[in-house]
């Protein structure tokens, strides 16, 4: 890439451009964590276009309708925007930008510890059973689900416990395969590549170009 000018964006511009990964579909998991990640109303308010739509009646299918739809374009523009609101709002861009590196190589390094995955999925499960039998929990879980789905509000017990035992019992709660063993390892490891445009050596670099216009800024002032 271009040598770095410590410029205001740059480094969120290599971030995203990682995230954005071309060739793969990496992009779906990384830019979903990356979302969850920041925060944002607009941003919770879409979902991306994947390709793949849900089958009707699933949890995924139901998540879908209550967001719209944007495109990966749009979608990575959005994040790359909510991430220059949080550094204009005077979070430091190295930073904000080395937290959110290290929380996807976190995120991505427990999902190739396919036994300690396996272990929370099952107590996940466990907890979402406990959950569909339990009248207040599945109060609770009405009403914070009503946030997202407002038609959420009106539906019965026996609705949302049914929900609830259709969650545990979905492709993310069952346990890992070899294929999806060696997937989460693959995908761990593009990351690892990728994210080398924005390493600690960068964003060193980058800070200590920061310092220089701003040392070149400050003498330009003073002649």
């Amino acid at each position: 890439m271009a040598a770095l000018m410590g410029t205001h964006g740059e480094l969120v511009d290599r971030l995203v451009a990682a995230v954005d990964s071309p060739g793969d579909n990496d992009w779906i998991e990384l830019g979903w964590f990356m979302a969850f990640m920041i925060g944002g109303k607009d941003l919770h308010a879409v979902a991306p276009d994947t390709g793949h739509v849900p089958a009707p009646g699933t949890v995924g299918a139901r998540e879908r309708a209550t967001r719209r739809v944007a495109s990966r374009q749009e979608y990575m523009q959005m994040a790359h925007r909510r991430l220059m609101d949080l550094i204009d709002s005077g979070l430091r861009e190295d930073l904000l930008v080395r937290a959110v590196r290290d929380e996807l190589t976190h995120v991505l390094q427990e999902y190739a510890r396919t036994e300690d995955a396996d272990t929370r999925r099952e107590e996940t499960r466990s907890q979402i059973e406990q959950t569909a039998s339990n009248p207040e929990q599945i109060a609770a879980f009405r009403d914070s689900l009503a946030r997202v789905d407002p038609e959420a509000s009106s539906m019965s017990d026996d609705e949302i416990a049914g929900r609830l035992r259709e969650m545990a019992m979905s492709d993310l709660m069952q346990p890992t395969t070899q294929a999806q063993m060696q997937a989460a390892l693959d995908r761990l490891a593009r990351w690892r590549t990728r994210s080398e445009v924005v390493s600690d050596l960068v964003l060193a670099d980058w800070q200590h170009q920061v310092y220089i216009r701003m040392t070149g800024d400050f003498l330009k002032g003073e002649a």
